[in-house]
Formats: C-alpha cells, structure tokens, sequence
C-alpha cells in the first residue's frame, strides 16, 4: 500500500508538510523558552507561526503548535527561575484559546481577513472573560491577567497581520487560502 506524501512550498523550498510543521514546533517552542524580552516581539512570532500554521495545513496536524508555546513557558519558569503558579493555571486556557482561534480562522467565513478578526475579537475575550473569573476566584492577580490580556490583544494583530501577508506574497500559490483573496 502506498501512501501519498504532500510536498509544497516553504519560501521556495519543496518540503513535505510533516517537515514544515516539525520545523515550525521547533519554532514555536524554542522562542518562547529563550527569547523572553520584548514580550510583544515573542508572542507576535508565535501567533504568526499559528496563523500561517493554520491557513497552510489541514486543523488535525498542527495540534502540537497549539500546546507547544505554554509548555515552553512553563519550562522556561523552571529551569531558568522565577517560576510562576499562574502559568500552571493558565495552560489548559491557553490551550483551548489557541484552539478557538484555530477553528475560528479555519471554519466561519472564506475570507480569511475576516476569519482572523474574527478569531482575534474570540481569542481575546475569551482570555478576558477567564481572567476576569480566575481573579474573582483568587487564582490570579489582576496585574497578571491585564499584562496578558493587553499582549495578546496586540501580538494576535501584529501576528495574525504579518501571517496573512507572509502567505499571500511568500508562500506557494496552490495552497487552499490563495483562492479567497
């Protein structure tokens, strides 16, 4: 039995699919643990890895990216010191936000401009409405929960933008979104 493998392009680069997302885990989970200051810089890059993850492959081969950027905090908080509980009561969130944004850009409107405003206004508050309950219940302080609030708010744009630009000038024109611009 023969299987089929997808090759496309990645700047040029023929490159199976399962190479490129192996490539891009690498990238979403390396700069979270070692690139830490500016935090706009860090969480744009990782929101336009998913972004681009999201319009180039199919939802059910990009879960890593999804869980791979909280867990390089959480470790970066480890080995690296101050480590910080909130984190660890964050993750499960981060995760299901990631996944919203995710099914948002990928499901509602062929436009994928609007998809991702779409999926920036859900992403954002949701984690402003979690906050607003974990710092009602004292899992959080509310210096916390606004600093991340207020970062996301601007690395999903800045991220989501610089995604959907990079895909339509860089990447390989028979990809799915080409077709919806």
């Amino acid at each position: 039995m023969s299987q089929t493998i997808t090759k496309s392009n990645l700047f040029g680069i023929a490159i199976t699919d399962k190479i490129q997302i192996l490539f891009l885990s690498l990238i979403i989970f390396l700069v979270p643990l070692f690139l830490w200051w500016p935090q706009i810089l860090v969480w744009s890059i990782v929101n336009l890895i998913l972004v681009l993850a999201i319009l180039k492959f199919k939802t059910k081969n990009i879960w890593p990216l999804l869980l791979l950027p909280s867990i390089a905090v959480v470790l970066r908080w480890i080995i690296f010191w101050p480590f910080t509980i909130f984190m660890i009561y964050l993750m499960p969130i981060i995760w299901i936000w990631n996944f919203l944004l995710v099914y948002v850009i990928s499901n509602f409107h062929s436009n994928k401009w609007i998809n991702l405003s779409l999926g920036w206004i859900t992403k954002v508050w949701f984690l402003f409405i979690i906050s607003l309950i974990m710092i009602k219940i004292w899992l959080i302080p509310i210096f916390f929960a606004k600093a991340m609030w207020l970062i996301q708010l601007i690395t999903i744009a800045i991220g989501g933008i610089s995604a959907l630009i990079i895909y339509k000038y860089f990447l390989d024109s028979t990809d799915k979104i080409v077709k919806h611009w």
